[in-house]
C-alpha cells in the first residue's frame, strides 16, 4: 500500500493508527469483561443445575479465553454433567439400580446442603474441607445394610449397551480429559471452588485433575478394544456365579469371542496418554504425601477431592513406575521386575477365541480360567518374555523377580 504523500494526509492516517492503538486495550477489555460475564452465568447455571445452559455459557467463555483455569473447569465440568444426564446415561443408571437421574440427585442435594449450611444448629468442623463422604447416587440397596447390587442390575442390560453408550459420547469424554490435563498443567497449588453445589469449599488438586483425565482415556481405551469383541451378553448374568459348571459354560459361550484378532496398536497412543497423566497425578501425589508429613497442626490439608493422602508411598512409587514405562517409547518396565523387560505395544494383539475354544472350566468345583493364549500374545510383544506360560495361573517366566515397594506381594527371601 502506498503511504500519502501529503503531509496532512500523513498526519491524518497518524492519528487514526493512533485512535486504533489506544481502542486496542479496551477491545482486549471489553473481551475479558464478556468472558467472566458467560463463565458467572454458567456458575449460576450451574448452581441451579441448569447442565446444558452451563456448558453453553461456558463454550462461549472459553472461545473467547481458552487458556483460563476458571473457564477449563467450569467447561469439563458442565459437558460431564450434560453427557451423564444425558437420555442414554440415565437408561444405564437405571438398568444398575440407581432411582435418580444426576440433574435430580443434583437438586436433592443443593438444596439440603443448603438448609444444613444455613442453619443456625448446624456445627462446623474447624477441620472441615466442605467436602461431605457420604454424597452418593441413590440406588435401591441404599437403605439396606446387607445388599447385594449385582441382583438389582436389569437381566435385560448387555455389556454391549454400556460400551455402546460410552462410545456414543467418546468426543466429549476426550474434551473433558484435554481440559482436565491443561488446567493440571497450568495450576501451581490447589484449585479452590467456593459456594457451589451446596458446598462452602471444594479444593482441587492437579493430581486430582491429572488423575481424572487418566481415568477418561484409559476408559475410552477399553471401550474401544472391547468394542471388537462380540459382547451381547448379559453382565448381571457375568457378574452373578451360580455353580460352578454352568459359570464355566457360560463364560466359553461369550466372553472373549471374536471373528478377528483383536488389534490394540490403533488405540495406544490412548493408553499411552493415559499413563502420561497418570504419572502426572501421582507425581504430584507425592509432594502431597510429603507436605502431609511435614505437617505439625492435627488438621488434616485441605488439598484434594481424592484422599491422596492415606495413598502409601509404595504404592505411588510402584504406580509411578509402571505409568512412565508405558507413557513414553521405548516401553520398558523397570524398578519393579528385574531384569527390566522391553514392550513393543505396537505389535500388541490377541487371537480370535470360538465357543468351542475351552477358555474356563471347573475341575474340583472350582472356576479355573486358561489365560494361555492371552500370555502367548503378551509373550509376542516384550523381551524377554514377561510370563510364563502355564495354564494353572499367570506366572513371571523363570528368570525375572518382582520388587515392589508397596507390599502388593509378600516379600521371600528370593525377592529380596
Amino acid at each position: 500500500m502506498a503511504l500519502p504523500k501529503s503531509p496532512s494526509a500523513r498526519h491524518k492516517m497518524n492519528k487514526a493508527l493512533l485512535i486504533i492503538l489506544l481502542l486496542l486495550p479496551l477491545c482486549c477489555g471489553c473481551e475479558e469483561l464478556r468472558a467472566r460475564d458467560e463463565a458467572n452465568a454458567g456458575k449460576d447455571a450451574l448452581l441451579e443445575c441448569n447442565f446444558e445452559s452451563a456448558f453453553i455459557h461456558f463454550s462461549n467463555a472459553h472461545d473467547i479465553m481458552d487458556h483460563n483455569n476458571d473457564i477449563n473447569i467450569g467447561l469439563a465440568a458442565s459437558e460431564l454433567l450434560l453427557t451423564l444426564n444425558s437420555n442414554d446415561f440415565k437408561n444405564l443408571f437405571q438398568a444398575f439400580g440407581f432411582t435418580q437421574s444426576i440433574q435430580d440427585f443434583c437438586l436433592q442435594n443443593i438444596n439440603s446442603h443448603q438448609d444444613q449450611y444455613h442453619s443456625q444448629d448446624t456445627n462446623i468442623d474447624s477441620c472441615s474441607s466442605g467436602i461431605s463422604s457420604n454424597i452418593q447416587l441413590p440406588h435401591t440397596c441404599s437403605e439396606s445394610v446387607h445388599c447385594d447390587r449385582f441382583e438389582y442390575i436389569d437381566p435385560k442390560l448387555e455389556w454391549k449397551d454400556i460400551f455402546e453408550t460410552i462410545s456414543t459420547h467418546v468426543h466429549s469424554f476426550e474434551h473433558i480429559s484435554d481440559l482436565l490435563a491443561e488446567t493440571a498443567d497450568q495450576l501451581r497449588e490447589p484449585y479452590t471452588i467456593r459456594d457451589i453445589f451446596g458446598f462452602s469449599e471444594l479444593y482441587i488438586h492437579p493430581a486430582d485433575l491429572y488423575f481424572f483425565a487418566a481415568i477418561f482415556e484409559l476408559s475410552m481405551f477399553v471401550t474401544s478394544v472391547a468394542s471388537q469383541y462380540k459382547t451381547s451378553f448379559s453382565v448381571a448374568k457375568s457378574l452373578q456365579t451360580e455353580d460352578c459348571q454352568t459359570y464355566a459354560e457360560y463364560i466359553n459361550q461369550n466372553m472373549g469371542i471374536s471373528d478377528h484378532p483383536i488389534e490394540v496398536s490403533p488405540y495406544i497412543n490412548m493408553l499411552r496418554k493415559s499413563f502420561k497423566h497418570l504419572n502426572s497425578a501421582f507425581t504430584q501425589a507425592q509432594k502431597i504425601l510429603k507436605n502431609t508429613l511435614e505437617r505439625t497442626d492435627t488438621c488434616p490439608p485441605k488439598v484434594s477431592i481424592l484422599q491422596w493422602s492415606e495413598v502409601p508411598y509404595g504404592v505411588t512409587d510402584d504406580i509411578l513406575s509402571l505409568a512412565s514405562s508405558f507413557a513414553t517409547e521405548p516401553h520398558i518396565i523397570k524398578d519393579i521386575i528385574s531384569p527390566n523387560i522391553t514392550l513393543d505395544l505396537n505389535t500388541l494383539s490377541f487371537p480370535a477365541r470360538q465357543p468351542q475354544d475351552a477358555l474356563a472350566s471347573c475341575p474340583n468345583d472350582h472356576i479355573h480360567i486358561d489365560y494361555s493364549i492371552y500370555i502367548q500374545a503378551i509373550n509376542d510383544c516384550t523381551s524377554p518374555d514377561l510370563l510364563s506360560n502355564n495354564r494353572d495361573q499367570i506366572e513371571l517366566s523363570p528368570g525375572l523377580s518382582y520388587r515392589l515397594s508397596s507390599g502388593w506381594r509378600r516379600w521371600t527371601p528370593a525377592d529380596l
